[in-house]
This record gives structure tokens, C-alpha cells and sequence, in this order.
């Protein structure tokens, strides 16, 4: 203090001395007597000048109260009215309040209050739950039931106002016969990020903190905690905190209120156990506040609705700043704008914002309820804020016009604030913009890609992962190679994506370099290079991850099965098993079963699955009784086989119950029941399964073909090959080869072909045998050949062999030996 006096005696000295040499000068070089009174003017006006500028930068005020005595100090509890709580008026409360309704925790939240006020507990206790879940009502009549002598001090919510300095003050108001309440209705994440271990720990006896918290504003749509909020928030409510959540109506809380007379008009909707319902959603209308924001036709309409967008939006988004006039005039042009579709140079007419305005400021009457308070600042009516969130016709996103009004106004660290809000609301694509200019290394690692991964769907997110490249942070950097690379590979740029996939392995980091290699390894094996999947997937099976490497070294095994390597196969499928992993050993168990089963070992097959089944896995448990019913069916027991089929299909298991549906199907259909085949496979259609749906039209389209009907049996094999499954399409294709080669050999030609260029392991070969024969037929002999030579230097097991086969028939120069 005695430092900023004599900065302002310094100050104003000098100022006062300029003046009077100024003067001095002027009259010297005059030549003139001097003017007393034109000193005297210049040293008041210098004086004047000194005062405001100490006036215009004095410390402004800590914090206003919103109602208070005629000292200046917080009412008792018991004399606050309902409004400065943060209330609203129930529909049932006609004279005074609504009957109270006890809650479930009101005993828990009793004691603390007890607990705090006696200075033996918490002194921070906080009511948090959904908006219209009743946590004020609670909170404010346990506060007035158990501490109605103290003092209430509530806030204007400033945002200048640092929290340290309104606790400071409120404990300026203590005395020896009342503690002092400080009441925080619907606190925001920032305030709460005010609160540390030390500044709880060392507020004087008898001051207790009590705070109202919306779920809303602490979590995401996606149930994570918000970005907004500050991480060391969690932690100090669990450890320096009473905590009490309020959620729905308990069957006892609907009891309590059925069985109150007030409320017998809210009988019918209580005796709907279905419902899930929030106390104040059944106590308050919003009918009055929902009718004022309807815009109608009027021009007023528009006017008026503007106002009160602007001033809830700047709520919504916790605009670090004080809501005045000029922002809000600033805004409200912004809106109107907005709402009329009009353009930027519109000129609005004169007055329309102060009418507007005026008419929102007006008290409340039976028409509605006073929509906008002033107290030196501006704040909307809350149930404002609870109707803008509302999904549906009156519900609103956040206006442009608000976010453009931020990047002109404030700080980085306020727009990174900002950009935090943005997406815990939904709007990725605005916290990106916002924080455009922000360097990512001042966001937290999991904001910049929850950003990111909620941008894929506009293709802006490869973008901002590019961004994160630039952060210089080793994790980040391999993280967003990796997600680029799975980007990249969505939208089909194989090249691209390897690029990035090879760059992320190449990295050290302990998990990413291990997943894309896996990715590497698959992309080669798609592309047909199985000494180059091979090589990639030995590093991750290899690679000691607790995880990745046991799958690793199934993917392997599944990739020597297919070389023919069965004994290598066998052998990564060993040490799969042998580690025990609780999702890759039952896998194994999986694997091992299935290909016994392929070499007609079905003792040994129906041990493994049955053991892989007992294991209860939920996903190669129910995998296993898949392949356990294809072993009883291929070995003679139909039964069996059907009675475990109808089990999974019957458990609505999603994604084996589709396959069970198929697999059941074509067992019932070999044996003539097809309308009961038929009927399975349509059940499959409908569960929309990727892999099902597209061998559900295959077999419809089979059926539909035995019958004749061969314009539906196109139209569904059209369907499988338009959706491009990677082995059905290609089945598709062949099967409309067959269909076709009799009527429409053209047709017949062009579906093969396009099979056969779809280099399929299992379809190419027979694609090529198959047009062969088409060639032969019509003489062209040469190109049968050639094509017999293809099919034979695919190294198929079965197919090459057959293609050599009926080369040597062929006879002649060409044939194969």
C-alpha cells in the first residue's frame, strides 16, 4: 500500500510540476505578467487528470452481494428469499413454497452440515446433478434447516471476482453469534478450479461453502469428464469435499410425492415406473419461458428472441468477461442477423436492441417471468439455459455469432477455455477454430485428440493430427502418425497410409510401434505379400506387449495357415495359448479347433471347442459353440448341431447370433427345409451385420435361383457385390458368372472377370476355371488355356491342381505337366 502511494504521489507530482513549468514558459516566452488564474485552471485540471486515472485504476470491487442488509452484510438464512438461492417458482406453490420432498440423501447431507458448522468435517459441500434434479431445493432447505441464524452471503457471479478474495470477505462478516454460508449456485468448472487443498484448509471457523454443480458442466455427452474442467477437480472433491450426487426419482421419492395432497395432479405420470423422471421437471414449467422465445412472424419477435440468445449463449459458454450492455448490444445485432438470415450490412432499425431490451427487463407477470436481471450485469432467467439444451424444435446450439464475438475480445488462454467448452458441447469443428492460433503444447494431450478423433467425420481431422506432429511431443507425435495412417487407410490411400504406419513403427514408443506394425502387416497381406506380413507380424508377436503380442501371434498363425505352413501355423497358436491371455488363449483354443476340423480331425476339434466354449468367453466362448454345431453336423449328428445353432440364435448375441442365423440356415436348407432356411436368413438381413448380411443374400439369392425366379436372384447378388465385402462380393461375382453363362454368356464373361480382377484368393482361381470353361464352349480354346495357366500359377491348393488337371486334358503344346 505504501509502495502504490508513493507511485501515486510520484506520480501526481510530476504531472502537477509539468503543468507548472508548462504554464511558466508559455508565459516567460510571452514576455507577458503572469496569468494566475490560467495556472491555477491547468494545476485543477492536472489534479482532476491524477485523481481519475487513480480512480479508473483502483482494484475493483471483490464481490457484490446479490441481496443484503442495511449495512451492507449478508442476510440470515432464514430471511433470504427463494430467487437469490437460485429457485424457481413452482407451479404448485400458489401462496409461499411448495410442500418440501425429502430426498434419499438428505440425512448424509444433514450431517455434513452439522459436521462443517461444528468444525469437525468438510467445509466444502457440493450437491451435484442434472438440471431440474432438484439439488438447489435440496441443498437450500437443508442449509435452512439446520443453520437458520447465519449469515447468507451470495455472490454476484463476476468473473473478476477471484474465489480467495470472496471468502476473504465473507469471513470479514463472522462474529461470535453467526457463521457466515457462502452459497455458489450452478458453480462452473472455473470457479471450481479456484478451490485447492490449502485454500479449504485454512478458511477461518464457522465459514462453510456450499455449491450447487449441473452434471452438464462437469461431463460430456460421451460421460467423460468435461475438458473444462481441471483435473486436480476430481481428486479434491473425493478428498477435501462432501460430495453428494442427486440423480432420478426413487420409487420412495415418487411414493413421498404421490402421497402429498399439494402435488395429486402429478399422480398419473408418478404411477409410470418406466419413466424416468427429475423433480423439477414434474414442479416447473417451462411453458411461459418456451412461448417467449417463439419468434412468430413479427420483426419484434425476432428483436426480442435475439436478446435472449445472446445473453443465454453467453452462460452457456462460460464467456470469461462480464456480460454488459455494449457486449450485449455488440451480440444482439449478431443474432439478429442471424435469426433473420440477413446480411452482414443489413441495417437494423433504430432502437430495436433498446426496446428489446426493455422488454426482457420488465417484472414478471402472469404472462411470463422477468427474463433478463440487471445488477450491473446482465444474466438471463436459468430456465433459459435449460430450455436452449433441449434437443428438438425450441433447443438451440450455441451462435456463431457468440464464438466470433470471443476471438476478437479475448486472450488466448481465455479462447483455449472457450475451445474446451466448445467441444464438451459438441462442436469440435469451433474449439479447432478457436484454437487455431494456440500452440498444441498448451492443451492437455487427450483435448487435442478428442478434437481430432470428433473432426473425422468433416475430413478435417488429418489436418490436426498434422498439427500434433508439430507439438515436438514423442507420444503425441506416434500417436497421430498412427491415426493418420488409420485415416488414410478409411479413405483407401494405401500408399499414404503405409507411409504413416511405417513411420509409427519405426518409433520407440512401447505401444503405437507395435500396433502399426500389426497394421503393416495386414496391409501386405491384403496386398498378397506374405513374405512382407510375415515379417511385421513376427515383430508384434515378438514384440512382449502383454496384449498386442498374443494377438500377433494369432494373426501369424492364421497367416501360415493360409501359405499352407500348418505346422508353423500350429506353433504360434501354441504360444498364444501358452500365455494365457484371458482373450487370446480361449482364441487359440478357437483356432486350433477350427483347423482340426478343416483336416477332418473332428476328435481333436470337438475337445478344443468344447474346452474354448466352457471357458464362457463372451465373444470365442460363443465362437467356439459355432464351430462345435459345424463338427457335430459334419460328423452325423444334425441334432447337436441344430440344438446349439438355435441357442446362440435365440441368446441375440450381435455379432455371433447373425452368423448362427446363416450357418443354421444352409444345414436346414441341405436337409429341403428351405422356407424354414429362407426365414433364418431373412432374420439375418435384418440385423444389419456387415459380414452376415452380404452371406444372407448370397444363400436368399441361391434359393431364389433353384426356383426360377432369376430377376430376384440378380437383384440380390447385385446387392452383395454393390456392398464390397471382401469375400462375398467376389462370391457374388462368380455366382453371377454361373447364372448368367447359359441366357447371357456376355453378361457371364463380365462377371468373372471382374472376379477375377479382384485377385481374391479363393474366388480368383475359381473365377478363371470357370470362365475357361465359358471359352471352351465357344471355341475360344487359346484363351481357356491361358486362363488355365493363371489359375495354375495362383499355387492353389485345390484349384491349381484342378486347373493342371484339365490342361492335360486339354492335350497339345500347352498342357502342363
Amino acid at each position: 500500500m505504501k509502495v502504490r502511494m508513493r507511485l501515486w504521489v510520484g506520480a501526481g507530482g510530476a504531472a502537477i510540476f509539468s503543468v507548472a513549468v508548462g504554464v511558466a514558459i508559455n508565459e516567460g516566452t510571452d514576455g507577458t505578467a503572469w496569468h494566475w488564474g490560467w495556472l491555477a485552471a491547468a494545476l485543477v485540471a492536472a489534479l482532476g487528470y491524477v485523481g481519475w486515472e487513480r480512480w479508473r485504476g483502483r482494484p475493483g470491487p471483490i464481490g457484490r452481494l446479490l441481496v443484503a442488509d442495511s449495512k451492507g452484510r449478508p442476510l440470515p438464512v432464514s430471511e433470504v428469499p427463494g430467487w437469490c438461492w437460485g429457485m424457481s417458482e413452482s407451479r404448485f406453490a400458489a401462496d409461499g413454497e411448495a410442500p418440501h420432498i425429502a430426498r434419499a440423501f438428505d440425512a448424509e447431507l444433514v450431517d455434513a452440515l452439522d459436521d462443517a458448522a461444528a468444525g469437525t468435517g468438510a467445509r466444502l459441500i457440493v450437491v451435484q446433478g442434472e438440471r431440474l434434479a432438484g439439488s438447489t431445493h435440496a441443498l437450500a432447505h437443508a442449509v435452512r434447516g439446520r443453520l437458520p441464524d447465519w449469515r447468507l452471503a451470495c455472490f454476484v457471479d463476476d468473473p473478476r471476482a477471484a474465489l480467495p478474495d470472496l471468502l476473504g470477505q465473507a469471513a470479514a462478516w463472522l462474529t461470535p453469534k453467526a457463521g457466515v454460508v457462502v452459497w455458489l449456485d450452478a458453480v462452473r468448472p472455473d470457479r471450481l478450479a479456484e478451490f485447492t487443498p490449502s485454500l479449504l484448509a485454512e478458511l477461518p471457523p464457522r465459514l462453510v461453502v456450499t455449491a450447487t454443480l449441473h452434471t452438464e458442466d462437469v461431463v460430456n455427452a460421451d460421460g467423460d469428464p468435461a475438458a473444462r474442467l481441471a483435473s486436480h477437480v476430481p481428486g479434491l472433491l473425493r478428498a477435501c469435499a462432501v460430495h453428494l450426487t442427486l440423480g432420478l426419482l426413487t420409487r420412495e421419492e415418487r411414493d413421498r410425492i404421490a402421497a402429498e395432497p399439494a402435488y395429486r395432479a402429478l399422480r398419473p405420470a408418478l404411477a409410470d415406473q418406466s419413466a424416468d423422471l427429475l423433480i423439477g421437471r414434474l414442479m416447473i414449467s417451462l411453458d411461459k419461458v418456451r412461448q417467449a422465445l417463439a419468434l412468430g412472424t413479427a420483426e419484434q419477435a425476432a428483436d426480442r428472441v435475439a436478446v435472449l440468445r445472446a445473453a443465454t449463449d453467453w452462460y452457456r459458454a462460460q464467456m470469461p468477461a462480464r456480460l454488459t450492455k455494449k457486449a450485449l448490444q455488440q451480440l444482439w445485432r449478431g443474432y439478429r442477423l442471424h435469426l433473420g438470415e440477413l446480411s452482414p450490412r443489413t441495417r437494423l432499425p433504430a432502437g430495436a436492441f433498446d426496446r428489446a431490451l426493455a422488454w426482457a427487463l420488465a417484472p414478471g407477470g402472469a404472462a411470463r417471468p422477468q427474463l433478463l436481471s440487471l445488477d450491473r450485469i446482465y444474466r438471463p432467467h436459468p430456465l433459459l439455459e435449460i430450455i436452449a439444451a433441449e434437443t428438438g424444435r425450441d433447443g438451440w446450439a450455441i451462435g456463431a455469432p457468440l464464438w466470433d464475438y470471443a476471438r476478437g475480445h479475448f486472450t488466448p488462454d481465455d479462447l483455449r477455455k472457450l475451445a474446451y467448452t466448445a467441444l464438451d458441447q459438441g462442436h469440435p469443428a469451433v474449439a479447432a477454430d478457436l484454437l487455431a492460433d494456440a500452440p498444441l503444447t498448451d492443451l492437455p494431450a487427450e483435448v487435442s485428440f478428442r478434437i481430432a478423433e470428433a473432426l473425422t467425420e468433416t475430413g478435417e481431422a488429418i489436418g490436426w493430427y498434422k498439427r500434433v506432429l508439430d507439438t515436438e511431443d514423442a507420444d503425441r507425435a506416434c500417436r497421430a502418425m498412427f491415426r493418420i495412417g488409420e485415416l488414410e487407410a478409411g479413405r483407401q490411400r494405401m500408399p499414404e497410409a503405409r507411409h504413416w504406419f511405417e513411420r509409427a513403427a519405426d518409433s520407440v514408443h512401447p505401444e503405437v510401434a507395435v500396433l502399426a506394425a500389426g497394421k503393416l502387416g495386414q496391409l501386405d497381406r491384403d496386398e498378397g505379400d506374405i513374405t512382407g506380413a510375415r515379417r511385421w507380424l513376427t515383430r508384434v508377436a515378438e514384440s512382449g506387449h502383454p496384449d498386442h503380442g498374443p494377438a500377433g501371434m494369432i494373426e501369424l498363425a492364421l497367416l501360415e495357415e493360409s501359405d499352407g505352413k500348418g505346422w508353423e501355423a500350429r506353433r504360434w497358436l501354441r504360444a498364444a495359448f501358452s500365455t494365457e491371455h484371458p482373450d487370446h488363449r480361449p482364441r487359440a483354443m478357437v483356432e486350433f479347433g477350427r483347423m482340426e476340423m478343416e483336416e477332418r480331425r473332428y476328435p481333436k476339434a470337438i475337445r478344443w471347442l468344447k474346452d474354448a466354449s466352457a471357458t464362457g468367453h463372451p465373444r470365442y466362448g460363443v465362437r467356439a459353440t459355432l464351430h462345435l454345431a459345424r463338427a457335430y453336423y459334419e460328423t452325423g449328428q444334425p441334432h447337436h448341431a441344430e440344438r446349439l445353432l438355435r441357442t446362440i440364435v435365440d441368446s441375440d448375441d450381435p455379432d455371433m447370433g447373425p452368423a448362427a442365423m446363416v450357418n443354421l440356415g444352409i444345414m436346414l436348407h441341405s436337409s429341403g427345409r428351405v422356407s424354414e432356411a429362407a426365414a433364418l436368413w431373412e432374420r439375418a438381413l435384418a440385423t444389419g451385420h456387415p459380414d452376415e448380411v452380404p452371406a444372407a443374400m448370397s444363400n436368399l439369392a441361391l434359393v431364389e435361383a433353384t426356383w426360377g425366379n432369376l430377376p430376384e436372384a440378380r437383384r440380390l447378388y447385385h446387392q452383395v457385390v454393390e456392398s464390397g465385402h471382401r469375400n462375398h462380393a467376389p462370391t457374388a461375382m462368380v455366382s453371377l458368372g454361373k447364372l448368367e453363362e447359359e441366357q447371357r454368356p456376355d453378361q457371364a464373361r463380365h462377371w468373372l472377370t471382374r472376379a477375377i480382377d479382384t485377385g481374391h484368393r479363393e474366388q480368383g482361381p475359381v473365377a478363371m476355371i470357370s470362365l475357361a470353361f465359358l471359352e471352351l464352349r465357344q471355341g475360344r480354346v487359346a484363351k481357356a488355356r491361358a486362363l488355365l495357366k493363371r489359375a495354375v500359377a495362383t499355387g492353389h491348393p485345390e484349384y491349381a491342381a484342378d486347373a493342371r488337371r484339365l490342361l492335360r486334358k486339354l492335350g497339345g503344346a500347352d498342357a502342363v505337366q
